[in-house]
């Protein structure tokens, strides 16, 4: 039976496989999971990174929203917090862009919202 502990011990033990079938290039991306005692279900999307370390969904993605695959894992700043671009959901019109703070908390943002707001480090001479 299958309960809110159980289902939640799903995603890292994926994780690891995926890692341990496919290599350390390979990005595993698990959807919310729905389930009853007797079943789990969800979106499970594996796919590997290409030679600059970006998976390749993002980069075959990237062109259709206006960004490049040097975009992911940039950082941007809204409301005074920061973000890092993690994906791209090509079905989401309104908030494509996936995005994670620094605590691993995950966010939907409109690609404007996020190409108005990339965060260049400020510049410091020594």
């Amino acid at each position: 039976m299958f309960d809110h502990e159980k289902v939640a011990e799903l995603r890292p033990l994926l994780q690891k496989w995926a890692k341990e079938t496919y290599g350390e290039d390979c990005v595993l991306e698990l959807g919310t999971l729905k389930f009853n005692a007797n079943q789990v279900s969800g979106r499970i999307t594996i796919s590997m990174k290409d030679s600059e370390g970006v998976p390749s969904a993002f980069s075959r993605l990237a062109p259709s929203m206006g960004l490049k695959s040097s975009d992911y894992q940039r950082l941007f700043k809204v409301s005074g917090s920061m973000y890092r671009v993690v994906g791209i959901n090509p079905r989401a019109k309104k908030y494509p862009i996936l995005a994670q703070k620094h605590d691993g908390e995950k966010f939907k943002f409109a690609v404007d919202t996020v190409t108005r707001n990339w965060y260049e480090a400020p510049l410091v001479l020594s």
